[in-house]
This record gives C-alpha cells, sequence and structure tokens, in this order.
C-alpha cells in the first residue's frame, strides 16, 4: 500500500491540550522550595499559556528576586525557615507565589522535614445555601498533633490567595467556605506546622462548583485506564490478510503471527473491554513495516521482523497485515459508541532505514550509529525544526483522519523538551486531543524527569514508581517502608493529584508474573530461560497486590495485555505473546481476571482512590495499611505480602461502625469506633470502604 505524502513547512496557530486550564493565563504554580544556601529557578514557560511572557515584581525584604528571558530566580536573605508569598506581575496578572524556604542545616534545634508526621486531608463536604463548604482535617501519625492555629497557613485558588473571610482554622481542622461564584479551578492549602516543617500541599480539583467526581465529569481522565494491546498478538479475526513470512531461520517469536485490526474491533463489540472496565485502548504502532527480516546487530544476531510495529516505513499508511483505514475507523467508531477512547502509538524517536524520510532528508537523522537501537533503525534529530513540522503533519493526519483520541510517543527523554515544544506549535487540527508521552526505559534508568510540563505531554510513563514497585511486590526487595516513602516522595515530584502513568509489565522486560514465580529475572544479563505456566497462586496474589497498588494512587493506570490473567514472558520477543481468551484460561487466570475486572470498575465509582488524600496508617517491611480520604468517602487499603496471618488493631482518624468489602460482599462491624481489629491472610490485600455516619 502507497499514499501521496505531503512535504511542507509552516507555522500553524498553537494549540491548547487538555490539563490544568483552570485560569485565563497560567497553570497552578505548586509551591517552590528554597534550600537556604541556594534558591530556585521558576521556569515559567512550563505554566504560562502565551509565548512572550513579562515579568514585574516589587522588591522584598526576604528574598532576591531577578528575571532572565521566561525564568524566574529566588534567594532567601535572611534564610529564615518557613512558609511565604510572593507577589508578581505576569504579562500585567497578578499571581501569588508560594515559596518555602528550607532551614540551614545548622539549625537543630528546627525539626527536618522528615520529622513531621501530620497530613492535611478532605474531610468532608456540603451546601450551606449555594456555597460550597469543605472540611479538611490534621491527620497525625505520632502521640501528639500539630496545633494548626499555630501553623502557618495558606489557601489559593489556582494562584490567588483566597481571603481569611473565606475560612476559619480550628486547632485540627480547616473549613473553608467557596462562593458560587467559583467554578472551575484548583483549590490549593499550602502550609507549615508550629517548627515550621512543610506539609504536602492539598489540592482539590473544583469542577462545576463543586469537587472533581466521576458523578460529575465522566470524561475526566483522573478516573480512567489505558489498555496496551499489541495489535499482531491480541487477535486475529481476518486470515486473509495473514501474510507470513516463509524464512524458516526467523524464530517464530520474531514473526508476525496474524492479529489485526477486525481483531479488535470483534473484542470491542462482544463486549471484552466493557467487562474488563477499560475505558480506553492504546493500539501499538499500525504504520507499515518492512516484509523482510533484518538480523539484530547484538548477540545472537537472530533475524527478526517488526510484528511490534516499531519500523516504520511509511508515515500516513496502515500495514496492510494489520489492516485497512475502514478498519481502524471501524476500530474508532465502535470504541465511541461505547465511550470509550482510541490512543494509538506513534514512533517518533527513528524509523527503519527504508523509510521515506531516510531516503528523501538524510540530514534529518543522527549520523553517529552508535546512538542507534539497531543498525537498520537510525536515529532522529529531534531538535531540526522542519522535521518536527513535518511529524507534526503526519500525527495530525492519524488525528483527524481516523477521529483518534489522542497518541503515546515513545520520544527518547532527552530530545523530549525540543519535540512537544515544536509539536505544540506547529499543529492546530489537534486541538483537545490527549498527548501523552512514554519514554524509554534505559533513559529513566540514568534520570528522572523533574517536572510533567502541561504544555508539553498529558503524562510520562512513571517509571521511578515502577521500579520500585516491581522489586517490592515480586519479592526481590520486598520493603513496604522504602515504598511508602518512595510513594509520598513520588506524589511530591509529581503533585498530589496528576496524570502520570503507572503500569505492572512494559516492552521487552519479562512479565512481572514471571519474575514473581522465580522463572526470569529483570537483568537481561542473566536472562532465564522461556518462562512457563505459573505454579504458584502467591505469584497470583503478587500480580494483583500490585495493581491494587496502582488503581489505589493518582495517575492513569495501563494495563498491558494480558496482565488481567498473568501472562507468563521472559525478555524481549517473549514479553510479547499471543494474547488468551476466556476458554484457554485456567481456573487461577480466570479468577485473576475477575478481580481485576473488579478493581478497574472500582476507579470510577469511588474518587478517593485516584484522587484523594494519601495516608499511611500503619507498616513494616511485609505488611502495610493506607487510607484515601476524598471528603465524604474514606477507604482502608491494607496489604499483607508474607506466608503467615497478622492480626493488627488499626487506629482509624474518623469514627467508624463498618468496613464494607469493595472487592467481595464482606462486612466488619467495629466495636470500637476509632479501632479497627484486622486479620489478614498471607498474600493477601483488601480495601474497604469506612462507613462513617
Amino acid at each position: 500500500m502507497t499514499k501521496n505524502y505531503r512535504i511542507k513547512y509552516s507555522i500553524l496557530p498553537i494549540i491548547l491540550l487538555f490539563g490544568f486550564i483552570f485560569c485565563d493565563i497560567f497553570h497552578p504554580i505548586p509551591t517552590q522550595v528554597i534550600d537556604a544556601n541556594s534558591g530556585v529557578s521558576i521556569d515559567l514557560s512550563k505554566y504560562i499559556l502565551s509565548e512572550g511572557i513579562i515579568i514585574d515584581y516589587e522588591a522584598n525584604t526576604d528574598f532576591n528576586i531577578s528575571t532572565s528571558n521566561d525564568s524566574l530566580f529566588i534567594n532567601s536573605k535572611n534564610y529564615t525557615a518557613g512558609l511565604s508569598v510572593l507577589d508578581i506581575s505576569i504579562n500585567n496578572q497578578k499571581i501569588d507565589l508560594v515559596v518555602y524556604t528550607k532551614a540551614n542545616s545548622d539549625q537543630d534545634s528546627i525539626p527536618n522535614q522528615s520529622s513531621i508526621k501530620s497530613t492535611i486531608v478532605k474531610s468532608g463536604y456540603e451546601f450551606n445555601a449555594d456555597d460550597l463548604v469543605l472540611s479538611f482535617q490534621n491527620i497525625s501519625r505520632s502521640i501528639s498533633y500539630s496545633d494548626l492555629r499555630n501553623s502557618n497557613i495558606k489557601i489559593l485558588f489556582d494562584n490567588s490567595l483566597i481571603e481569611s473571610k473565606y475560612y476559619h482554622i480550628f486547632k485540627d481542622r480547616i473549613r473553608i467556605m467557596l462562593p458560587q461564584s467559583v467554578e472551575n479551578g484548583l483549590l490549593r492549602i499550602c502550609a507549615t506546622d508550629e517548627y515550621g516543617n512543610l506539609y504536602r500541599e492539598n489540592q482539590t480539583i473544583i469542577s462545576d462548583g463543586i469537587p472533581l467526581s466521576y458523578k460529575s465529569n465522566e470524561s475526566s481522565l483522573y478516573f480512567s485506564n489505558i489498555y496496551y494491546l499489541m495489535v499482531d498478538r491480541f487477535s486475529d479475526k481476518n486470515k486473509m490478510n495473514n501474510f507470513q513470512s516463509t524464512d524458516l531461520s526467523i524464530d517464530n517469536s520474531l514473526k508476525f503471527h496474524g492479529g489485526d485490526l477486525s481483531g479488535i474491533l470483534k473484542k470491542i463489540n462482544n463486549g471484552y473491554f466493557d467487562r474488563l472496565g477499560i475505558s480506553s485502548i492504546l493500539i501499538s504502532p499500525i504504520q507499515s513495516n518492512p516484509d523482510s527480516s533484518f538480523r539484530e546487530s547484538r548477540l545472537p544476531f537472530k533475524k527478526q521482523m517488526g510484528f511490534d510495529g516499531s519500523w516504520p516505513i511509511e508515515p500516513t499508511a496502515i500495514d496492510p497485515r494489520f489492516g485497512t483505514d475502514e478498519d481502524l475507523k471501524l476500530v474508532v467508531t465502535a470504541a465511541h459508541k461505547k465511550d470509550m477512547k482510541i490512543f494509538m502509538e506513534y514512533i517518533a524517536g527513528h524509523t527503519h532505514i527504508n523509510h521515506l524520510y531516510h531516503e528523501l532528508f538524510p540530514g534529518w537523522y543522527d549520523i553517529d550509529p552508535s546512538g542507534w537501537e539497531e543498525s537498520f533503525l537510525p536515529q532522529l534529530e529531534l531538535t531540526d525544526n522542519n522535521l518536527i513540522e513535518q511529524i507534526s503533519l503526519d500525527v495530525g493526519y492519524w488525528l483527524n483522519e481516523f477521529e483518534l483520541d489522542g497518541f503515546f510517543t515513545n520520544v527518547n527523554h532527552s530530545l523530549s523538551y525540543g519535540f512537544s515544544r515544536g509539536y505544540n506549535t506547529s499543529i492546530d487540527s489537534a486541538r483537545g486531543k490527549d498527548i501523552f508521552q512514554s519514554i524509554k526505559y534505559s533513559d529513566l534508568l540514568e534520570s528522572t524527569p523533574e517536572f510533567i510540563n502541561p504544555r508539553e505531554f498529558e503524562s510520562e510513563l512513571n517509571f521511578p514508581l515502577y521500579l520500585i514497585a516491581r522489586d517490592h511486590f515480586s519479592g526481590i526487595n520486598t520493603n513496604f517502608i522504602e515504598l511508602n516513602n518512595f510513594i509520598i516522595d513520588n506524589l511530591n515530584l509529581y503533585r498530589p493529584i496528576n496524570l502520570m502513568t503507572t503500569f505492572t509489565s512494559i516492552d521487552n522486560q519479562p512479565r512481572f508474573i514471571s519474575v514473581a514465580e522465580g522463572q526470569a529475572t529483570y537483568d537481561s544479563q542473566n536472562a532465564s530461560g522461556s518462562p512457563i505456566k505459573i505454579e504458584d497462586p502467591v505469584s497470583y496474589e503478587k500480580l494483583f497486590m500490585f495493581m491494587v497498588m496502582n488503581n489505589s494512587l493518582p495517575g492513569v493506570p495501563l494495563l498491558y495485555y494480558g496482565d488481567e490473567y498473568g501472562q507468563v514472558g521472559g525478555n524481549g520477543a517473549d514479553s510479547k505473546r499471543d494474547m488468551k481468551f476466556q476458554n484457554e484460561l485456567s481456573i487461577s487466570e480466570s479468577y485473576l481476571k475477575e478481580r481485576v475486572s473488579k478493581l478497574n470498575l472500582l476507579r470510577k465509582d469511588y474518587p478517593a482512590l485516584s484522587i484523594g488524600d494519601f495516608i499511611v496508617l500503619r507498616e513494616s517491611e511485609e505488611f502495610t495499611v493506607w487510607l484515601k480520604s476524598y471528603y465524604n468517602e474514606k477507604i482502608l487499603i491494607f496489604f499483607n505480602l508474607q506466608d503467615k496471618v497478622i492480626e493488627k488493631n488499626i487506629s482509624l482518624p474518623f469514627e467508624t461502625h463498618e468496613l464494607v468489602s469493595l472487592l467481595d460482599n464482606n462486612i466488619i462491624t467495629l466495636d470500637n469506633p476509632n479501632m479497627a481489629s484486622l486479620i489478614i491472610p498471607p498474600y493477601k490485600t483488601g480495601i474497604y470502604l469506612l462507613r462513617t455516619k
């Protein structure tokens, strides 16, 4: 199949992507932390939605302030720990910038950040006449509470301080009254305790005058999930497009197997994704790939084919082995009828050596082959404006011709900034589309993204969380204390409400359940043979715990095809085995799939899971108990990652008379409204709703 390509360069209007766009100019700027010995540099282009930034400010007795291009530099003059608010004018709009100054390291009399054990959490909301009244509670893991009346508390809506007449601070509670006129924005509570220690910023998305929930905004990505499927390995319905290679020297795992778009359409129509509780489907790249095989450049030098769609040779043509333009349109139409979104993975970091662009524009490519994945996969130089504009046109074609809802791109992390800025200023036709970024595994081992830029990509894969969680739940390094601390740091890094993509498996890495079973290893240098079926039922429980974690935290959980039943697989192509469906599943696989389906549906019904405040109630290396609180909804989550029954008394910060299991029909009636006595079987997790009234 061939197409006519439009090779042209143009400057198109700026687009606005879905995100925290609650005010005319800015995304909310989170609390800025200043080290006493250095300071902070704020790149305002990450938050402002207009080109060209004019910054005005007045002299300040506590801080040195200066600017350079689009950046704002702030240094503390007196090194006094605490919270301050700076009045800044950007493009003639006043904002209140919250700044926290750390204490000097030699001020031992002031507790450090890790010593604070209190968290301000959402407690409840109601309407008083036409005004929204929200209550917050101070939850402490220590014996004594920090008195909020002695704390330094700043309450903002987006980037503007709220007048004190709209809130009242009690010893352990905060009560805020939002006028009826406040409809859409981000309510923020920024605070330090009486010793100058910083609380995690509490954030609430206000949508149409009430706290965001699935009932009020079904299309919100905060309650969504994504099912990633590899077209060639998912479902084969049209046998007529199975053009198989006759080269017997190619291992079967490295050939095309026949999966196609018609197979995806069949599964959408028969309700597979509905029953699984899926809201969005991400399909692997479907651009045309070579018909012939190529030999890899590293041992054992196997011949392979581009069955996963990652060897594009044409920018806007569907590989005939996957289907036709009409097939893709049918898939999108069928998904939209079921209120599901369709995303497509798009290869933007490289092409195949036979790609049209490699032939016509060799200057678009890195001339150093040492930076290429393979000798036949040249790396694109995503700093060339003409290249970026052409890729933008190509992506725009896919988004608009097939009415896709967005795309994932696997841009190399080191080049993502230049590409994303060029993309966002080059496509006008992609308005309202959701843009996600996928980063290569190897890139995240060396560096962690400092910030997810709302003007760049909607999300990135949450690799840091994945790396520690996979080792923890698989048994490589089980330590809930370390995991809990990391989750808190992760929330500080990516914000308490975020759209980072969480996952349990990823391309070319062994399937989690095979590692948990001991049949595979994440160390590619010591990779074992091809995993076989799972024998130990504990391996299924470990995978389910991993999924419970992802579904109980902010972000967008991504379900890699087959993980719903515990697909096995080793490194490389072995991780991309053919999908199995109901009549092919064992009893254990079917049971896991049933529970995963229930878990996926819970995320929509209970916003506390996705955007509720995170509190650790108890922990040890092998068990933990979490509380997720979102106003009138409180959920208890526990994990027992050991081979013995444990009995624990858990102090509850909210008076509760019953715990209602959301995974089964179990109900625990409490004798003491402030204490839950839990008996947790080995390798089990539970999700319980607290009935507080």
